[in-house]
């Protein structure tokens, strides 16, 4: 499985492409892994298991083709009862034609490769133990959180029991050999039907990301943690009394994953009846939703009440690359926290400050500063060698985003005892790691350097790292949260009436646990970790009795959308403001969560007809909410959702008024009135009706109905314009705020 590392390349070239992809057929001689959904209903009476059902499916396939020349039978991998009914196995073609024939088939999915997409945050995030959601929700004691991923370092400090409860009664988990449980760590399977480890099938942790993810949604609190002196303090979890069950599905030898055992992963976690998932990690193709075993799963998981946590993926900064965008999950994206990770470099008493995460305290002192324009984009070793050799070199190129790999490559096969890069790609300045000593500059400060250098003969220079720096302590204020570069953005190609990502979290450097015993990472993985670890805080605050869509509509509508500075929110790829397409409602408020006042609610029926309504065929739909739950009586584009889209073509195809049906939950459960104030989108008008909802105690039901209607006035002038609509408490109680995004082109059509 690989780690969901932003890309340095637009990858919507072929995305069309995409849109057409369908099962690839093996050829005759060749076997592939392929899921097979199946309608329960018809196992004949004879057989007394689906496993057996299935065995004896593919047992009579090869006794069909007995002169077939592929070596070996199908072979039966997973069964599925959970996530879907159905199993996984190797078929050739003939056989997965042979497959469709058989009783009780509805589809096959070819077995997709995936990729996986603390110190400072709980501070960040103003979690505390004296109020707020900390104190309110026990610190998650009760909630169980299953991590789908990499596997987990079980000795970890971030995995101590101390102050745990033993695993409850219900609970249908199970540790594997190779990992050490304890009432932390209640659960550990692997699911990788390739493992080869030391220890044979194992959920032992070979990558780090499952050990990061875990430790961020749900770890124990550490002193002292640090990275090699970085980011220093206390570590802890967001949910630190919750417990952690840890479900691996990477191969231990290519850290890649498939589809097949994620899907074991996740019907297994429903089995085992955990409260929440969390899955950090995304598909490398564009699938439809009734052929993605994500949104397959994940419905699956929302009909048992269980809260699914998906990464937005790591493809930022461009739009329509948003991934795991299922309206029945909260999809999240990166952003920064007030915390820069820095090296210092000292000029003839002056010093710069930049990034750096050198792991080593290394102290340069004194060395001759080498910067001319025949080296300065340092895209050559040898060059550099013979200009820089055991001296700190300064490259200046600008290429843009992703543009930095190349520098580094090339100084770190030189003979440079340093280097000090000046530039603009401002994914490395978000998430950049050296393996040689150095510090990034952004421009401004680089052009400060460069100006200082042409003034100075023979400049000498020292480098200092692992250093921290937190906003207004003993320094300058630094701006936070910021939407990482690397987060991927909306809209959703799969499902483009739903606006994803959702929020935001703290994904930018983030302090988690690994074998040595921590590191610093980025990626919207530990983004969703620390919405895991909330979620499960609700869960725990409000005794299990919110639903998923309910938990969700409390993390959206009190989402923040101004900095620490009182500015909004920034775009780092842009360094503008931030628009919902980045940032989905704003950043999460985990205290502000706990008391919403309203609440957008949904459940497997709202679902079902909001697919019905979207064009996919009976079986399309069958595929995605199983056989049992297929109802399209009443379809519905309404889903009841606690954000708005909406896509207005240029002219001539303007369309007319777009409206929205909403219906919102008091679950302050007090009479109560809510009025409504609507920033507008430029060139737009939104309006509701009623502006004014009533919650009294006679009311049968306490719930209200409005509508949201968006008309356009002109010609836009920008291709996303946003607003947004709050429900206002009368005594200033509670404010409830849904973003509205207008989109000044053609909605993307999904086959």
């Amino acid at each position: 499985m690989k780690l969901f590392m932003a890309s340095s390349a637009h990858r919507l070239l072929f995305l069309n492409a995409c849109l057409l992809l369908l099962p690839l057929l093996p050829t005759s001689g060749q076997r592939s892994t392929y899921i097979i959904h199946m309608n329960s209903s018809s196992m004949p009476a004879s057989q007394p298991t689906h496993h057996d059902w299935y065995s004896t499916i593919l047992e009579n396939m090869s006794l069909a083709t007995p002169n077939s020349t592929t070596s070996g039978r199908p072979q039966l991998l997973h069964t599925y009862h959970h996530a879907l009914t159905g199993f996984a196995a190797t078929l050739t073609a003939d056989e997965l034609r042979a497959m469709e024939d058989s009783s009780g088939f509805i589809a096959a999915y070819p077995d997709l490769e995936i990729k996986l997409h603390t110190t400072r945050t709980p501070q960040f995030l103003c979690l505390n133990h004296d109020t707020g959601l900390w104190p309110s929700s026990s610190y998650g004691d009760g909630v169980v959180i299953g991590v789908i991923d990499s596997g987990v370092w079980s000795e970890s400090p971030s995995f101590n029991d101390g102050g745990m409860s033993p695993a409850p009664l219900w609970w249908n988990g199970t540790c594997e050999l190779g990992t050490r449980c304890n009432w932390k760590l209640i659960g550990a399977r692997s699911f990788n039907v390739s493992s080869s480890t030391a220890d044979g099938e194992s959920a032992r942790d070979n990558d780090g990301h499952g050990t990061l993810v875990a430790s961020v949604a749900a770890g124990a609190p550490v002193s002292g943690a640090s990275f090699f002196g970085y980011a220093n303090g206390t570590a802890v979890g967001m949910a630190p009394r919750a417990w952690i069950s840890v479900y691996e599905v990477a191969d231990a030898r290519t850290l890649v994953a498939f589809t097949c055992n994620v899907l074991a992963a996740m019907d297994a976690a429903i089995a085992d009846r955990v409260d929440v998932i969390s899955i950090a990690m995304g598909l490398t193709d564009l699938v439809p939703l009734y052929e993605d075993p994500f949104a397959i799963a994940s419905f699956s998981a929302m009909k048992k009440g269980i809260m699914v946590v998906f990464s937005a993926g790591n493809d930022g900064p461009w739009n329509y690359t948003v991934t795991n965008a299922f309206p029945w999950a909260i999809t999240v994206g990166g952003s920064s926290v007030d915390r820069r990770i820095t090296g210092t470099l000292t000029v003839d008493g002056d010093s710069f400050t930049g990034v750096s995460l050198y792991p080593l305290s290394k102290l340069l002192v004194d060395l001759p500063l080498v910067y001319n324009a025949t080296i300065s984009h340092c895209n050559s070793s040898e060059l550099i060698s013979q200009a820089a050799a055991g001296k700190i070199v300064v490259c200046h190129g600008l290429g843009g985003i992703g543009s930095m790999f190349y520098q580094i490559a090339a100084v770190n096969a030189s003979e440079a005892a340093a280097a000090v890069f000046v530039t603009d790609d401002a994914l490395f300045l978000e998430d950049g790691e050296f393996a040689c000593p150095a510090i990034a500059l952004d421009l401004d400060t680089g052009e400060v350097l460069l100006r200082y250098l042409s003034s100075l003969p023979y400049p000498t220079a020292s480098m200092e790292f692992q250093e921290t720096q937190v906003s207004g302590f003993l320094g300058p204020v630094i701006a936070a949260p910021a939407i990482g570069t690397y987060s991927s953005r909306g809209p959703s190609l799969i499902s483009p009436d739903v606006l994803k990502p959702d929020v935001v979290a703290p994904g930018t450097r983030i302090l988690g646990a690994l074998a040595n015993p921590f590191a610093v990472k980025s990626g919207t993985s530990f983004a969703s970790a620390h919405v895991a670890g909330i979620a499960a805080l609700l869960q725990a605050a409000n005794y299990h009795s919110w639903s998923p869509a309910a938990i969700r509509s409390a993390i959206m509508t009190t989402a923040h959308q101004l900095d620490n500075t009182g500015d909004p929110i920034k775009d780092s790829a842009t360094n503008s403001e931030a628009t919902p397409l980045a940032m989905g409602a704003g950043h999460v408020d985990p205290n502000r969560a706990l008391h919403p006042g309203l609440v957008y609610d949904a459940g497997e029926a709202d679902y079902v007809s909001f697919l019905c309504s979207q064009g996919f065929s009976q079986e399309q739909i069958m595929a995605i909410v199983g056989v049992d739950s297929y109802d399209c009586s009443s379809p519905s584009p309404h889903l009841n959702y606690p954000s708005f889209i909406a896509f207005f073509p240029p002219q001539p195809l303007w369309p007319g008024p777009q409206s929205f049906m909403r219906t919102v939950t008091n679950v302050d459960t007090k009479p109560a009135v809510y009025r409504a104030f609507v920033r507008q989108p430029v060139g737009f008008t939104v309006s509701v009706q009623p502006e004014e909802l009533v919650f009294n105690a006679t009311m049968a039901t306490n719930t209200a109905n409005f509508v949201l209607t968006i008309v356009q006035n002109e010609e836009p002038v920008t291709m996303v314009s946003s607003g947004s609509l709050t429900w206002v408490h009368e005594e200033f109680t509670y404010t409830v705020r849904s973003p509205i995004v207008v989109v000044a082109e053609r909605a993307p059509a999904f086959p």
